[in-house]
């Protein structure tokens, strides 16, 4: 470790989708977390909620979703050019726009949160440092 302060991905794009689509949509988020973290960023990544669900079926889906946005507002307190959005999407497998994924961009804007859509514009405002 280098001591350079941690590079936060907030992970943003549609979960819900029905059962086999939102395990699809979970595993996507979870392979970009896992290349994230294998870059030396930190990734925030939602997806993993459903295991919670199953340890716990009292969690509802509102509260899941107030806990995501509340990581948000933390990573938000990250320095400036040290945390970004990764913006996997805006619509579910149906064609439909998420309204969670829109909530959660509309936050980033509001914390001035960068937003990015790339894995490579991750790494071009990172820089070569990890």
């Amino acid at each position: 470790m280098n001591g350079a302060s941690p590079f936060y991905v907030l992970l943003v794009g549609p979960l819900s989708d029905g059962p086999v689509g939102y395990l699809g949509n979970m595993r996507r988020f979870c392979d970009v977390a896992s290349e994230l973290t294998l870059a030396g960023f930190c990734p925030i990544n939602p997806a993993p909620d459903a295991l919670e669900v199953f340890a716990s079926p009292a969690l509802t889906i509102e509260m899941l979703q107030r806990r995501t946005l509340q990581m948000f507002r933390l990573a938000a307190l990250a320095p400036a050019g040290r945390r970004a959005a990764l913006c996997l999407g805006t619509h579910n497998g149906a064609g439909q726009v998420s309204r969670g994924s829109m909530v959660e961009l509309s936050l980033c804007a509001d914390l001035s949160i960068p937003i990015v859509t790339t894995l490579d514009e991750l790494f071009d405002m990172r820089g070569t440092e990890p």
